[in-house]
């Protein structure tokens, strides 16, 4: 769960700032940005993850970056789709009018307003970052024992599941309530986020 909190945390603050600089610049930096995100986009996270652990090794450290730039993409996505949106806004021209500098117009008026759903995307990721790193650690590509991983236990108990099949049963159970557990959050967040639930209710 630290693995994935390292790296949910990575993924979005990167993906934030990239998804802002090009929904807002446009042009030049927007292209290149979009044609990079989208050639990582090409290949599946899982996948993606394998090519980079082999370059950078079984490890914590390891583990946490590849990760992070397999979810990447979809952050930059998502962020940039609602900065197309909110850089038409009228309080982002006029803060333009008023002479704020770009750097100040993403902070105070884009920023704020992307939150929502970049807090509702953290909570789904979490629970595909911690699959991924069970799956990796299951395979061996993970954090190497003896580090007390989910995926390290079902590897381990894998061999012994005729005999003692609660080593692979708990360890399972763990994971899939805890993926459970941040749906959950994650569709409380969307109702509480969401503002056309929000006026529905009332």
């Amino acid at each position: 769960m630290w693995i994935s909190l390292q790296t949910v945390a990575g993924a979005i603050t990167v993906g934030s700032l990239l998804g802002m600089v090009s929904g807002y610049l446009r042009g030049p930096v927007d292209v290149v940005l979009m044609v990079v995100n989208d050639a990582l986009l090409a290949f599946p996270g899982i996948l993606l993850a394998l090519g980079l652990m082999t370059v950078l090794g079984a490890g914590r450290s390891g583990i946490v970056v590849a990760l992070s730039i397999a979810f990447l993409p979809s952050v930059v996505r998502v962020v940039r789709g609602a900065v197309l949106s909110l850089r038409r806004r009228e309080y982002v021209e006029a803060s333009f009018v008023m002479g704020n500098s770009d750097l100040y117009s993403m902070w105070r008026h884009i920023l704020p307003n992307c939150l929502p759903p970049i807090i509702i995307l953290a909570t789904s990721m979490f629970g595909w970052v911690l699959l991924a790193e069970s799956a990796l650690s299951f395979l061996g590509l993970g954090v190497p024992p003896p580090a007390p991983t989910w995926g390290n236990m079902l590897a381990s108990g894998f061999a012994h599941i005729s005999r003692a099949s609660w080593l692979c049963v708990f360890p399972g159970l763990c994971i899939s309530l805890t993926m459970l557990g941040i749906n959950l959050i994650g569709d409380l967040l969307n109702d509480y986020l969401d503002p056309r639930t929000a006026q529905s209710s009332s």
